[in-house]
């Protein structure tokens, strides 16, 4: 293989994402060796500071190993920095005042642009700063994603910001410029401040909406009320298996419609109330569901009763089996697949009551 034209040979290993196949690659020989882990396969994944100035500087100087780079995760905590062995004796942090911050920043932006293989970027939670606001102003960011990494297919926001004026004004301006990315099949936002005011997010919704390729669609609002969501009800995603939403309130209406209008989901995740929780559902409304969760209300009795081939129900509650005869009609319209049932330990009784009509059934206490 090392007898190949050169051009061929890159283009093979630009081909191959995964670390291990790099590696395994690495070992077939020593020419392999001393070109694939220096300079491709240290690359294909990196975890570093957002704020880290010598890093990216120093990214920005060697740009064209960039184009490597398949997964990148911002994370403060230096001890999952993950860098090339190349920078293993460099210190990460060193910030000594907002102008060296906003420094970082612009060289992050400017890294991003030569990163033109990267498949997953992932935002972590970081308490002592805004990661998502580079210099006060995040919506060149996300352009430079859609221009620069057209293999961009996951992507992963924990969104914590100092402020709130821009999600509050002019429909939530922060998330605006996300509407501009495309083909991305897995995306997670996690929004982990509480807003007295519903955050609007129609610029998500706008997202959705260009991404029909989503298979994988997180969104995590913990204690802030939701607004402006309402076009979630005609979505269709045809590739769509897994999907989570988590919120104070979500309209019945607005989610029965997704649901059902979505009918690959597999995976569903919903730890939001709502007025008539999933009553409107009819059999057959879900008829690939595998997976349920749910931590509020009778929903998981709507969801049974659509006879979906489940095979694990999670996050039952005490408080949830007020009417004892629907809850039996609903584990009985899913006797036939239902394998596991996932309840609090301190709900314990549920499962043996859950095992006096399906005794085939396993419990498992989390």
């Amino acid at each position: 293989m090392d007898s190949l034209p050169p051009e061929l040979l890159d283009f093979i290993i630009d081909s191959i994402d995964s670390r291990i196949d790099i590696l395994s690659l690495a070992g077939t020989c020593q020419f392999f060796k001393s070109i694939l882990i220096p300079l491709v396969y240290d690359y294909r994944e990196i975890t570093v500071p957002y704020h880290s100035l010598l890093i990216w500087n120093w990214f920005n100087n060697n740009s064209t190993l960039l184009r490597h780079v398949r997964k990148l995760r911002l994370n403060h905590n230096l001890r999952q920095l993950k860098v090339p062995r190349l920078l293993s004796g460099m210190d990460p942090t060193n910030i000594v005042s907002l102008e060296r911050l906003e420094a970082s920043g612009r060289s992050f932006l400017s890294a991003m642009s030569h990163m033109r293989g990267l498949v997953t970027l992932c935002w972590d939670v970081d308490w002592r700063m805004n990661h998502f606001d580079f210099g006060g102003d995040v919506r060149p960011v996300l352009p430079i994603l859609h221009a620069s990494c057209p293999r961009l297919r996951e992507i992963s926001i924990w969104d914590s910001p100092e402020g709130v004026h821009e999600f509050l004004g002019d429909g939530g301006t922060r998330h605006k410029t996300i509407s501009v990315l495309r083909n991305i099949e897995t995306f997670h936002y996690h929004f982990l401040i509480s807003l007295e005011s519903p955050l609007p997010i129609p610029h998500i919704i706008e997202f959705v909406i260009h991404n029909p390729s989503l298979q994988v669609f997180t969104l995590n609002f913990h204690h802030t009320s939701i607004s402006h969501y309402e076009k979630l009800a005609d979505i269709f995603l045809p590739h769509l298996r897994t999907f989570v939403i988590i919120a104070p309130y979500v309209s019945s209406d607005v989610l029965s419609a997704f649901i059902t209008r979505n009918r690959t989901i597999e995976c569903l995740t919903l730890d939001a109330r709502s007025q008539n929780g999933l009553a409107s559902l009819t059999e057959g409304s879900l008829p690939s569901l595998r997976q349920f969760t749910s931590h509020i209300g009778s929903a998981w009795t709507f969801v049974c009763l659509t006879k979906p081939p489940l095979s694990h129900l999670g996050g039952l509650m005490t408080h949830d089996f007020t009417d004892l005869g629907q809850c039996r009609k609903a584990l009985r319209a899913v006797s036939g697949t239902l394998k596991v049932i996932t309840v609090p330990s301190s709900h314990f009784r549920i499962g043996m009551w859950v095992q006096e009509i399906l005794p085939h059934v396993e419990v498992v206490e989390t």
